[in-house]
């Protein structure tokens, strides 16, 4: 199943809206790196967090590596990573909702460049169906869910379609998750949300606010 403008999306929200520590800006415009940070697999500081980073410029090549650190940390963890032949890194790193991620890479004209990017509770940007035009969704088939904060690990995210809980389809991402809509779901409203780290909806620091998103009929 493809996503539906899903990543690009995620990533051009998550860039523009992260805090911009770059040691290096070019023209005084954003370091061009983008992400989107996932939450974490479990609560309480133990859990890990994965991430996409994208480097939104043509100039940083295929393999360039990068450092991800959790600066939020006593103990300053770090992992690396390298930019796939997609243009993303995929990596994981320990830490929780609150904490701030610093990534950053060798810029092959700037140099050194830097970005942090907060770990937030998970948020809901689109709900839809991936395979029309319009932002709607229908009984008994696969919605796509749009946003950051989701967990990476299976069985971390619990989908909660009008408070009822539904299982995660497909392999879930930190910006993407599916789920299959209740075959008996009435036409109009309905209200969805996800839970992270295992919780179920029991926590508000793992769960997102509720989005309203409207059945109608195939």
């Amino acid at each position: 199943m493809k996503p539906f403008l899903a990543l690009n999306l995620a990533l051009v929200v998550l860039a523009a809206t992260a805090c911009n520590n770059g040691d290096v800006t070019k023209n005084n415009t954003v370091p061009p790196i983008a992400g989107v940070v996932g939450g974490p697999d479990q609560g309480g500081g133990g859990g890990e967090i994965g991430f996409e980073i994208a480097a939104g410029d043509e100039d940083v090549v295929p393999l360039t590596p990068i450092v991800v650190k959790n600066v939020s940390r006593n103990e300053v963890e770090e992992v690396h990573a390298v930019i796939g032949d997609g243009g993303l890194a995929f990596a994981k790193i320990q830490g929780d909702v609150g904490d701030e991620l610093e990534v950053s890479l060798e810029h092959p004209e700037e140099g050194h460049i830097s970005r942090v990017f907060l770990v937030s509770s998970p948020k809901i940007t689109e709900v839809r169906d991936p395979e029309g035009p319009e932002t709607v969704i229908h009984a008994g088939v696969a919605a796509q869910i749009e946003g950051a904060g989701f967990c990476t690990a299976p069985a971390c995210n619990t989908i909660l379609f009008d408070g009822a809980p539904l299982e995660v389809v497909e392999e879930p991402r930190p910006g993407l998750l599916y789920f299959t809509v209740p075959a008996g779901a009435l036409l109009g409203e309905h209200t969805v949300r996800v839970a992270t780290a295992g919780t179920n909806g029991g926590d508000e620091d793992y769960v997102s606010a509720a989005f309203t998103v409207t059945l109608v009929a195939p």
